[in-house]
């Protein structure tokens, strides 16, 4: 087909639709597009956005520029399912149509309304001026038909509250005793990442609350330069808090990513507004993962999606004109104050029957089809390998009993991926006699469970001569 160029800041309006609609047919012949899990018709996939159990239907939303595999324009693509394994694409999607969001819809959540039982979709209104941007927080209202339909209030929240700077987004909705309260991630003027709060009677309302300290043992975390995509949720009797984070430097073998994910576990204190953690981990340790958003599903389960992707990467499917997909969905368990996050048993069976893997592999080819793989072994203290592709072209994961750590190693793939953040990620995991590994394939996407989630590692892998379809 022949490619057009769009300006960066170009919204979808219906004149785009037929070339979207030849675009999409194009790109669903790229050889590294996955089965099960969710990825852009075309364009570009980052945060997951507006996610919820509403009228019977998952309803998962994301930021999505659809002209090009690049960021440009977000809007927020909309896709549903019944069960969480086949998903249905949705006309109804938050495009950037009024002035107050010139440069594009940002994340937020969904909240679903006691009041009215309409699902109140909150995101940032991204809005630049040649002194930068002004932050702006608004509001879409879906009702129990599906139609989605802009608030008239908007924007709901204008400007920055004092000391505050103009990165001000990602709005993150909750209700605790009867009062509603509003998470944003935020830079102070001084550069410094904040996680800042608001509250209000009503959805469309809301008053400056301040800064939310994260504190653990007494000390105050470092949020880095900049804080997105806050999330918060309640399991198995705990508070857990998920921040992503610009700017956290590397301690040893974590944070080595662009950007960092953190989980919390431990106690929201509204009245003296500080987040009390009594444990603090990366939310995944692999390659490829960022801006997770908790929320309740079917049931009241706490689950989450994270974005399988991180930062500004250039991966071999943009010559195919897309790029990224979001992870599988994860449950949410808190056991003794530790976050586990395996994959929702809902998604497993459109891997296939699992293939039980012995304690010493040979080395196992990707089939490109959706498969899990079932890795278990005692205790013995010696490390373990199993080696994924070709003899001179694979990925590999070791596990040491001896020491309880996981190492990761892409080194050996004949394509690299994000080079300038290295080819190797490590953790550690606590004393466990089997150790339990399950490995979900789905094609270029690659997840790693440990012990029922205990661990999970995320990212993509490429194997040379894939790619004999040829480039849009």
């Amino acid at each position: 087909m022949e490619l057009k160029n769009f300006d960066k800041y170009t919204a979808i309006s219906r004149e785009h639709i037929p070339y979207l609609r030849d675009l999409a047919a194009a790109v669903s012949q790229s050889p590294y597009r996955p089965v099960v899990h969710i990825c852009p018709p075309c364009g570009l996939l980052n945060d997951p956005n507006g996610l919820c159990w509403y009228e019977g239907w998952y309803h998962v939303f994301y930021q999505w520029y659809p002209f090009g595999a690049s960021h440009g324009m977000k809007h927020w693509a909309h896709v549903k399912s019944r069960d969480l394994s086949a998903w249905e694409w949705c006309d109804e999607i938050l495009i950037p149509s009024q002035p107050y969001e010139k440069n594009g819809c940002y994340s937020g959540n969904a909240f679903v309304s006691p009041e009215d039982g309409n699902c109140y979709l909150f995101y940032t209104a991204n809005y630049k001026t040649e002194k930068g941007r002004i932050p702006k927080q608004a509001a879409a209202i879906m009702k129990p038909d599906g139609t989605i339909s802009k608030c008239s209030r908007n924007p709901l929240i204008d400007g920055a509250p004092s000391g505050m700077g103009g990165d001000i987004r990602d709005p993150f909705v909750f209700e605790q005793n009867g009062r509603y309260y509003m998470m944003l991630g935020a830079t102070d003027q001084k550069g410094k990442g904040q996680l800042i709060l608001y509250s209000g009677s009503t959805l469309l309302e809301w008053d400056y609350l301040g800064i939310v300290r994260i504190t653990e043992k007494g000390k105050e975390l470092n949020l880095g330069t900049m804080v997105e995509c806050p999330g918060f949720i309640k399991a198995d009797g705990y508070d857990v808090l998920m921040i992503s984070l610009i700017g956290l430097p590397p301690q040893g073998d974590r944070y080595l990513n662009q950007f960092t994910s953190l989980a919390l576990t431990g106690r929201l204190d509204l009245e003296h507004m500080e987040f009390r953690a009594e444990r603090t981990q990366e939310t995944d340790c692999g390659f490829d993962f960022y801006a997770p958003q908790p929320f309740y599903g079917k049931d009241k389960t706490p689950m989450v999606f994270g974005w399988l992707g991180c930062g500004e990467q250039k991966l071999p499917e943009d010559r195919y004109h897309w790029r990224h997909g979001l992870t599988l969905p994860r449950l949410l368990q808190v056991r003794q104050g530790q976050l586990y996050t395996p994959p929702c048993p809902e998604v497993l069976p459109a891997f296939g029957t699992p293939i039980q893997v012995p304690p010493h592999p040979t080395p196992y080819s990707n089939p490109k089809i959706p498969v899990c793989l079932n890795w278990s072994f005692e205790d013995d203290g010696l490390p373990h390998v199993l080696q994924v592709g070709s003899s001179e072209d694979f990925w590999s994961l070791t596990v040491d009993m001896a020491q309880r750590s996981i190492t990761w190693d892409r080194s050996s793939l004949k394509i690299p991926v994000d080079p300038a953040y290295g080819s190797l990620r490590r953790c550690t995991f606590a004393p466990c006699s089997p150790m339990e590994l399950l490995i979900c394939l789905d094609n270029t996407f690659v997840e790693i469970y440990t012990n029922n989630g205990e661990r999970v590692l995320s990212g993509r892998t490429y194997e040379a001569g894939s790619d004999e379809i040829p480039a849009i």
